[in-house]
């Protein structure tokens, strides 16, 4: 095992240089939303694909040299450090073991978690409206109200379940409309199997920040693609921003404003996940209006629900 430390090293090493080199690359270029997905997809693959690449071997000639033989002291305070730091270099092997199997029995409670969720919900009785919505984006999936969500959840790839916080039937049918459009367009465009991948690799290089940070990236533009796809269903701007707002923020008050900001305007959506990147992306709708606009900001990566949330296209889970 000591033997993988070394090579484990130079592996993170290259992780590193190719996300910088690729968000550097990315920052230089305007690209939408929709390119900067695929670009970051085919990141991390090119990520996982690192070690297939063929072994670099550098041929060095050596001079004779003379060597002088020193006897080491075996009580030696040299000897004892470096006893004691390769100890410590054999553990970071089990280490990375140990923290991908508790990440992975954290996924699967996750995964229990979310079956539990749609146990306990109620189906629900959609309008004339939301229903030929339904039907255009996502036939086969089940939506169900529940008391105890703060934010939407949608999961599942063969039977596709769309659980709504009951607090949303407080809100203007235009806000209705608008999340329950981004959760049917998650299961338009199959997003729940790409989000288990996602999740399996964050299992595996847990220990890596840029590979969190490029998984980040991933699911930041993926929510932003949706965006734009639900505001072209729904042609309602601004009470989507507010719907982002008021499940990034939690509370009352911004449940109000959503309700007003949609009277107000015939305009709904939701994009529901952490504050900073809900934020981020109405930060992005709102330049869109403005020929100074800049792409979409950067997001922090995901949080844990959780993988209850995280996971589940909150859109899903860090929604």
């Amino acid at each position: 095992m000591a033997a993988f430390t070394p090579i484990l090293a130079l592996y993170s090493l290259e992780i590193l240089l190719l996300v910088a080199s690729a968000a550097a690359a990315v920052s230089l270029v305007r690209v939408p939303p929709r390119g900067r997905l695929v670009l970051w997809r085919v990141v991390v693959i090119a990520c996982l694909l690192l070690p297939l690449a063929p072994p670099r071997i550098v041929h060095v000639d050596l001079m004779p040299t003379t060597t002088t033989a020193r006897v080491i002291d075996p009580g030696s305070s040299t000897l004892m450090t470096s006893a004691s730091t390769a100890s410590i270099i054999g553990l970071i092997p089990w280490v990375v073991m140990a923290g991908a199997l508790l990440r992975t029995v954290w996924l699967g409670i996750g995964i229990i978690r979310l079956r539990a969720l749609s146990r306990r919900s109620r189906t629900a009785a959609l309008s004339d409206d939301l229903r030929i919505l339904k039907q255009a984006l996502a036939p086969t999936a089940e939506v169900a109200w529940h008391d105890d969500l703060p934010q939407p959840v949608t999961f599942g790839a063969r039977h596709p379940v769309v659980l709504l916080p009951s607090r949303l039937r407080d809100t203007s049918e235009e806000c209705q409309r608008a999340v329950v459009c981004h959760e049917l367009v998650h299961v338009e465009r199959g997003d729940w199997p790409a989000t288990i991948v996602e999740e399996l690799i964050l299992t595996a290089l847990w220990f890596h920040p840029a590979v969190w940070w490029a998984i980040g990236q991933i699911q930041l533009n993926r929510e932003a693609t949706v965006d734009a796809r639900v505001v072209g269903i729904t042609g309602a701007r601004r009470a989507y921003m507010e719907a982002l707002l008021a499940f990034a923020d939690g509370n009352a008050r911004q449940w109000h404003r959503c309700s007003r900001a949609a009277a107000r305007s015939s305009r709904g959506s939701d994009n529901f996940r952490r504050r900073s990147s809900c934020h981020g992306r109405v930060s992005h709708w709102r330049e869109r209006r403005s020929p100074r606009s800049s792409s979409v900001r950067r997001g922090a990566s995901f949080p844990p629900y959780r993988f209850g949330r995280k996971c589940a296209i909150e859109p899903l889970p860090r929604r």
